[in-house]
């Protein structure tokens, strides 16, 4: 069980990573939960999993960047 919940951090912060870069690139109004999980290769269906909507995942990277 733990290898699983490592592995659903790790791809959480994959996901965090993508949308930072393309907010950064395309700005957040443009970035869409597709845009996300083409640049990770993952579904979207993936995204939805780790985060309901695009404001919950805007909000955790705001929350990772005001942390890190």
């Amino acid at each position: 069980m733990a290898n699983s919940k490592s592995d659903n951090e790790v791809r959480q912060e994959r996901i965090l990573d993508a949308a930072a870069v393309l907010m950064m690139r395309q700005g957040c109004d443009k970035t869409t939960i597709a845009d996300v999980a083409t640049e990770v290769g993952i579904s979207r269906g993936i995204v939805y999993l780790h985060f309901d909507s695009k404001d919950a995942l805007l909000e955790a990277l705001i929350r990772r960047e005001a942390i890190g």
